[in-house]
């Protein structure tokens, strides 16, 4: 908590439309594996965190549980900033300035100029009206009406700005600076007239300063590049360098008070203050993690974010230090399948593999016995599934996972995909032109003849004789006598190819370097569909229409009408994807790096949520039948969420805390259908709309649960 310049007033919550959340939504880790880039809590329980692809999640509860809150921008976020619990910014790449009144329910996106496009990194205020945002290319905005409005100001530098700190009403400091050994690079601004004017302070910095804060009127540290810490004891006339044992990066600092504070930064070190900022010692290394941001709500209690969605929190003033984040594994997931819309399998890095009965609400991990990496699995029902790996591994379960054993290869090579066809047939492929084919679900192989050395990457079947295998320098060979014989194709491009997906004996799809290929006549010919400086990973086909593949850096893309056109969509990582597993057009589930597993379901079910009446008066929960009904295709449903009790009880923040719910959609079967809502949410009354055009007539039941309240009315569909 920035508690020096924290001002607390209270603020009618306005009702505004918005759009039920949809996308990707993170399986494993969790809360998310979406890197992180600031951390700001307005006291020791309710905060919120921001970061890649337009992540934002709120806390009420000091960082134990996180909800999701739904940015209208997908871009990096770089930072944010409350003024009290429901008056927030949020600012970060393609000029993105996000403003919440109501807590972050909703986030409306702000206005500067036309086109202005340069990444915004820091954003402070002083109060409601009054606040700054810098950024690159010497950035500086400045509003005197919350936002309302936006002006740019000369910094007198075209470099980078990354924080800003407002110390009065006309006193303010931001710092920046850009790489240059030869000089000092680093840069200090200062206005004292609210931003009109800025000079320069001289100091030392040789590299760019990242973070600024003042813990009193006099005492200020700057932190940056190289293990650079600076002290001010004069208000920001003078600026000393300190001598610190770290040349790390540092990116946040945060003061509890006058004198307790930390520095985070680079490979995960943390720095420590008693005095000030006087000295500081090197507190913890949380090993393998970039720390971005901290937030010390007091001199025990702080939240540390960064990559990877790593958070962190002590309670004991930072000799310890507990993740918040959990998960199965963080090693490499290289290959997910679905059997159906519950059960799937991921397998990976040390022999990881991974199931789930439940759609990927939660995983286990099943004993593969092994610590070789395994590069696919594949299953051809409940119990039956392969995996393969490193040293020619071959691994087989009959009872869905639970027990996996080592089948004889004949190799020692690395085997890359797996595709199990019938109960009893089974094709791998491999290094060096690798084919292996089993008859007898699994138990012995035998090795086909290959017309290439060339390395292969992917494998897919659609029945026991017709087959295609990719690979390296444009390879792909096709098969239509069970791998008796395998012929060459023309790809038509020389780049390597990593996966293949047939949809049926005719249409096919290719996802390789740089580019899609697709055929239409088994492979006669392969046409380019999609061509860009991305490594297709993997490329999945729920039908001839619907498909999706992955790649580097969080890409996804997606097409609807059989690669003719590709869209990208928002993944909120960078972290790299190697595997998609798309059963239907609903439902997809992504797996890569760090332990990364994303899940896709259906959106087409909320048409939209709209918040009512916040003033609406009730002391209970209450669910309304749905109108019309009977409905076809849609129909609307009302429920109520108490207002707080007139005497809060002892809970800190119960008086006027949000409280989570869901509102769900079940068949007559008990099958969940859809989810409406799942989030948190102030008292009120709403309203929401379900859209049914993709289901048949019959009775639904609708659920709203929220704590021990639970109530469940019936409705029915007739088309």
């Amino acid at each position: 908590m920035k508690a020096s310049f924290y001002i607390s007033i209270s603020l009618l919550l306005i009702a505004i439309p918005i759009n039920a959340q949809q996308g990707w939504f993170w399986q494993n880790p969790k809360p998310t594996g979406s890197g992180l880039g600031s951390v700001f809590f307005c006291n020791d329980l309710v905060g919120w965190v921001v970061g890649d692809g337009g992540t934002i999640m709120k806390t009420v509860d000091g960082g134990l549980n996180w909800i999701n809150q739904v940015s209208p921008k997908n871009y990096q976020l770089n930072a944010v900033f409350f003024i009290n619990e429901n008056v927030g910014w949020i600012v970060g790449k393609s000029g993105t300035i996000l403003k919440t009144t109501n807590s972050g329910t909703n986030w409306f996106q702000q206005s500067i100029v036309t086109n202005y496009e340069y990444e915004l990194n820091d954003v402070c205020f002083y109060d409601t009206t009054n606040g700054f945002i810098v950024g690159n290319l010497g950035t500086i905005l400045h509003t005197k009406n919350g936002g309302a409005t936006w002006t740019l100001k000369p910094s007198g530098t075209s470099d980078n700005l990354y924080s800003i700190f407002i110390k009065s009403p006309d006193t303010s400091f931001a710092v920046g600076g850009y790489f240059n050994i030869y000089q000092n690079s680093g840069i200090i601004l200062k206005t004292t007239n609210n931003g009109n004017t800025w000079t320069s302070i001289t100091s030392s910095a040789m590299f760019p300063l990242y973070k600024i804060s003042f813990s009193n009127d006099n005492l200020g540290t700057i932190v940056g590049m190289v293990g650079n810490v600076f002290r001010t004891i004069n208000g920001g006339m003078s600026w000393g360098r300190l001598s610190i044992n770290s040349y790390d990066d540092f990116y946040d600092i945060s003061f509890a008070d006058n004198w307790n504070g930390m520095v985070i930064g680079r490979n995960g070190t943390i720095l420590k203050t008693l005095d000030g900022g006087m000295s500081w010692s090197i507190d913890s290394n949380i090993l393998g993690s970039y720390l971005n941001g901290i937030d010390l709500t007091s001199s025990d209690v702080g939240i540390i974010v960064g990559t990877s969605g790593k958070i962190y929190k002590t309670i004991d003033a930072g000799n310890t230090w507990f993740s918040l984040q959990n998960g199965q594994t963080s090693h490499t997931l290289y290959s997910v399948s679905f059997v159906d819309s519950l059960q799937g399998y991921s397998v990976g890095g040390l022999g990881t593999i991974l199931k789930t009965a439940d759609g990927g609400k939660s995983w286990i991990t099943c004993n593969s016995g092994i610590t070789n990496i395994l590069w696919d699995v594949s299953f051809v029902n409940y119990e039956n599934g392969i995996a393969v790996g490193e040293n020619g591994m071959i691994l087989k379960t009959t009872d869905g996972g639970s027990t996996w054993t080592i089948q004889q290869s004949g190799t020692t090579r690395p085997l890359r995909s797996v595709c199990f066809i019938t109960t009893s047939v089974c094709a791998i492929v491999g290094t060096y032109g690798t084919i292996l084919k089993s008859t007898d679900g699994g138990i012995s192989w035998s090795t086909q003849q290959s017309p290439t050395l060339n390395e292969f990457w992917g494998v897919s079947f659609i029945n026991e004789n017709i087959g295609t295998a990719v690979g390296r320098f444009g390879t792909i060979i096709r098969t239509t006598n069970g791998g008796e014989t395998w012929a060459e194709q023309v790809s038509g491009t020389s780049y390597d190819l990593w996966e293949v997906d047939l949809v049926d004996s005719n249409i096919g799809y290719i996802g390789g370097t740089y580019q899609i290929l697709n055929t239409t006549n088994g492979g006669g010919t392969w046409n380019s569909q999609f061509q860009d400086w991305y490594l297709i990973n993997c490329i999945s086909f729920s039908d001839k229409n619907n498909g999706i593949a992955v790649s580097y850096d969080g890409i996804i893309i997606r097409t609807t009408d059989g690669g003719i056109n590709w869209n990208f969509e928002n993944s909120r990582t960078t972290n790299p994807l190697m595997s998609v597993s798309f059963i239907d057009p609903k439902r997809a589930w992504i797996v890569g790096y760090f332990g990364t597993i994303l899940h896709s379901i259906d959106r087409g079910w909320v048409t939209f949520i709209e918040q009512q009446n916040h003033n609406y008066q009730t002391d209970k929960f209450s669910l309304s039948q749905n109108y019309p009904n009977p409905f076809n295709p849609t129909t609307k449903i009302k429920y109520t969420i108490p207002t707080s009790p007139l005497n809060p009880s002892s809970y800190q923040g119960e008086g006027n805390r949000e409280r989570f719910l869901t509102l769900k959609v079940y068949d007559v079967l008990g099958k969940e259908i859809a989810t409406l809502v799942n989030e948190e949410k102030p008292s009120g009354e709403y309203e929401v709309e379900f859209n049914a055009s993709k289901l048949p007539s019959g009775i639904y039941f609708y659920q709203l649960k929220s704590g021990s309240f639970v109530e469940t009315k019936k409705m029915v569909l007739l088309k």
